[in-house]
């Protein structure tokens, strides 16, 4: 009994990957398990419950049964690879997304097929498209990315208007940062001056 209370006494509870970790990914259950693990100083500052770790970003890759350090998360998104952040003038209101879940960018109207003139590039040499306010409305709207990551939410300044529809007789556009793939990001920056951009939350 003696050797089994002892054996006890050396273990230390330890919140490890559940399986790979890639640089960017927020953490939660499906990524986190706490195990026993006997003492050593190296586990010093690592988590122990997956309260500390959930909701968390990870800044570096974590293998399959790493320990967890704080050192080695934060608490903004930080994108992964592949993919590439931006600015976006929101013509929705940013106050039900959330940091770190991801959404659907629309706009109206038609996708622009490849090699077709794109709504920035159509403006040039034409009237600005919002004095004609049809954009084919009673189409399906053109999605520009199906997964865009929220990573930065504008704060609300008191009388600053910045989440009004409407301004002195101008609309008003919240921007918010995303992360998303490259070809999605093109497609947003092409449709952006001239298409109003909504983000479309799926909780």
């Amino acid at each position: 009994m003696q050797y089994i209370s002892a054996l006890s006494a050396d273990t230390v509870p330890l919140l490890v990957a559940r399986r790979d970790i890639r640089r960017g990914d927020i953490l939660d259950g499906s990524s986190l398990v706490q195990v026993q693990a006997p003492r050593n100083d190296a586990l010093r500052g690592a988590l122990t419950a997956e309260s500390e770790g959930a909701h968390l970003t990870a800044l570096i890759d974590i293998a399959k049964g790493q320990a967890i350090y704080r050192e080695a998360l934060t608490t903004s998104v930080e994108a992964g690879r592949g993919l590439t952040k931006i600015r976006i003038r929101l013509a929705s209101l940013p106050g039900d997304l959330r940091i770190g879940e991801k959404v659907r960018l629309v706009t109206s109207g038609r996708c622009a097929s490849k090699g077709e003139t794109t709504p920035d590039e159509a403006t040039e040499e034409t009237s600005p498209v919002y004095e004609s306010a049809d954009f084919g409305t009673s189409e399906e709207p053109c999605s520009l990315s199906e997964e865009a990551l929220v990573v930065s939410i504008p704060e609300e300044e008191e009388d600053s208007g910045l989440f009004s529809a409407v301004r002195d007789e101008e609309a008003v556009y919240a921007s918010v940062e995303f992360a998303l793939p490259p070809r999605d990001a093109l497609a947003v920056i092409s449709h952006q001056s001239s298409r109003p951009i909504l983000a479309v939350t799926t909780h």
